[in-house]
């Protein structure tokens, strides 16, 4: 795991010098987390960076996790979102069918 939160942070590293267009679907996940977040100005780079590398590495697990299933699911609304209110939407669509029911 490790291993791979390096590399997907130098990857990021590189294609964000190259720039500002998401070319995988986690970079776009990333982009989406920033546009659609809320997140300071001054905190673009890490937030694109973290976000990228929480996408590759839950992607890189073998086995299911609460945490990886999380970003995993957040990827496939953001691989069928074109802006933040389909994105939101999708994941509040998720999020309620995945909440208990009273």
């Amino acid at each position: 795991m490790r291993l791979a939160l390096t590399l997907a942070l130098a990857l990021l590293a590189f294609t964000t010098a190259c720039g500002d267009k998401a070319t995988t679907p986690c970079q776009k996940y990333a982009q989406l987390e920033w546009e659609c977040g809320g997140y300071p100005a001054s905190e673009k780079q890490i937030t694109l960076q973290m976000a990228e590398a929480m996408c590759e590495g839950a992607l890189a697990e073998k086995e299911a996790s609460m945490m990886a299933d999380m970003f995993k699911a957040e990827l496939e609304c953001a691989k069928t979102s074109a802006d933040c209110a389909a994105y939101k939407a999708c994941n509040d669509k998720r999020d309620a069918a995945d909440a208990p029911s009273p």
